[in-house]
């Protein structure tokens, strides 16, 4: 006879940890049921965090400093899951409570622990705290002094010699470190200048963790530090190793390596001097730059589709070290599932950044060239702007042309962001409102790409790639669909979905572009 059996909670936040410590279920839990009556100032704010009843905020950071390292680590581990994902008004308010309670203080020694276990759960708790928490939390941070661990923390691991095998736990930390540094140099300005001040010890480091073989999330998070480095901050570009022109090129030019990471190197090398000043090294970069935005639009909405019908099973939690039992059949399908559902929303994602991230590049290696198009005079130099004038009246005026604008207009990218640009005119319906969103995220970046092309390119590569009175129209169209739905949003409501901030400049700059008649030579709009 059949057996009527309760369905069990598959999720891994209910495994309590092997280590002793607060389950993440038990801290979601806590969650709910936070006295709102409590003065969120108060250091002594309650919080359940216990596995029998609640305690108050002071006790659950007090296993940061217990004497049992396994409770160390079991705390770091709560905090670093409880943080990671999404933001919700809970979480920031659990945030603000633990940071008034000493969060940091007690944190940040963590990072140096003698136990290297404590050590990666909490700096892996340190940069999700930093992402979740946004520019106040990253202040906070910096003020607190991260930078001595996380420096002590690159110069003890990124050694010459690294044995991974020797120091298992290595890679991971300095994976986290990085992604730490990143995060705060990103959020924070006087963290960026800590660690230029610190360059001398972190550019030889990140070199070394860049020729570590086969560690590639290692190699990608190095590499986004360098990114966020090396834009605008030319104490640190002048000190920049002079072999790691010679290593960005080998990773562009090995296919092991991720397209993530390709990309990211790009990022890294249009921000070195005189890169886009020369049309070989421009070309070198292109063939990569060609693949990220490679578009099928009918594969990107089959793709879009089959991520929104798999989004909501896709964030149910689903158990690692889960035991099933031989009749356990029903429940195996269902975790086997769960898996198939974020794999692809996993890749619908990441496909979504790459194709992003390369329009961004394209666009930035056209807007960042100094086209020098503008003459400037002194307030009182009334003959060089009349002389001016007049040659304006009677002469020629002739488009100025970067090195990467014409290596683009060669290679007929114009077309290809033009056909990415009318393909996402109007967003598939009935789509996952996360998927809309992404979608949202290609438009705008495909149509700043666009902008950027039309300001750019000589008017001959512009009426040569494309029929330029149907770009304008389908300009006008997308822009047209944009405002229906900030009109819609509005209705409901949803503020968060009602900016056009970045469209609405976008289109008002192609406008321009194709409006724009200087002499009768520029405009190209007939």
């Amino acid at each position: 006879m059949g057996k009527v059996k309760k369905r069990r909670n598959i999720s891994h936040k209910n495994i309590a940890p092997p280590t002793g410590g607060p389950s993440q279920a038990e801290i979601d839990d806590a969650m709910e049921g936070l006295d709102d009556e409590v003065d969120a100032n108060d250091g002594s704010t309650a919080i359940d965090a216990a596995v029998h009843g609640k305690k108050q905020v002071p006790d659950f950071l007090s296993g940061l400093t217990n004497l049992q390292g396994s409770v160390r680590e079991a705390t770091c581990v709560a905090l670093a899951s409880f943080f990671a994902g999404d933001g919700t008004p809970d979480k920031l308010k659990m945030l603000q409570k633990l940071l008034h309670a000493g969060l940091l203080k007690k944190l940040l020694p963590r990072a140096v622990d003698p136990s290297t276990l404590v050590r990666l759960h909490a700096v892996g708790a340190l940069r999700n705290i930093s992402a979740f928490g946004g520019l106040d939390v990253s202040e906070s941070m910096t003020n607190e002094d991260i930078m001595t661990p996380c420096i002590k923390l690159v110069i003890e691991y990124a050694t010459e010699n690294l044995d991974v095998k020797a120091t298992p736990h290595a890679v991971p930390i300095l994976e986290q470190v990085f992604a730490l540094l990143t995060n705060l140099c990103e959020s924070c300005s006087l963290a960026l200048i800590q660690v230029t001040h610190q360059r001398h010890v972190l550019l030889p480091a990140m070199l070394r963790s860049l020729h570590l073989p086969k560690q590639p999330l290692l190699h990608l998070e190095t590499m986004k530090l360098l990114l966020v480095l090396s834009d605008n901050n030319p104490d640190l570009i002048q000190s920049l190793p002079a072999e790691l022109p010679l290593t960005l090129l080998q990773i562009l030019q090995a296919p092991e390596h991720s397209t993530k990471l390709r990309l990211t190197a790009i990022g890294v090398a249009i921000n070195l001097p005189n890169v886009l000043d020369n049309a070989q090294s421009v070309e070198m970069l292109l063939p990569v730059l060609q693949s990220a935005v490679a578009y099928d639009p009918i594969g990107v909405v089959g793709q879009a589709q089959a991520a929104s019908e798999q989004w909501a099973l896709s964030q149910e939690d689903y158990g690692t070290v889960e035991v099933y039992a031989d009749d356990d059949v029903d429940e195996k399908e269902h975790v086997d599932k769960v898996k198939k559902a974020v794999a692809v929303v996993r890749s619908w994602r990441d496909n979504v950044h790459i194709l992003t991230l390369g329009l961004e590049l394209l666009s930035n290696m056209l807007a960042n060239v100094d086209s020098g198009d503008v003459d400037e005079w002194a307030s009182d130099d009334e003959d060089g702007m009349e002389a001016a004038a007049q040659a304006q009246g009677t002469t020629e005026v002739c488009r100025p042309v970067s090195v990467p604008a014409q290596v683009f207009g060669a290679q007929n990218i114009l077309p290809h962001v033009y056909s990415i640009v009318q393909s996402v005119v109007t967003v598939p319906a009935h789509l996952a409102a996360p998927v809309v969103d992404d979608f949202a995220a290609i438009r705008e970046r495909a149509l700043n790409c666009l902008t950027n092309l039309t300001a750019h390119l000589s008017v001959a590569d512009l009426t040569r790639g494309c029929d330029l009175n149907q770009v304008f129209r389908v300009v006008l169209a997308l822009y047209a669909d944009v405002q229906v739905k900030h009109e819609e949003s509005k209705a409901m409501f949803q503020p968060d979905q009602a900016s056009t901030g970045d469209v609405d400049a976008a289109v008002y700059a192609i406008v321009f572009e194709s409006l724009r008649d200087d002499g009768g030579k520029t405009g190209w709009l007939r």
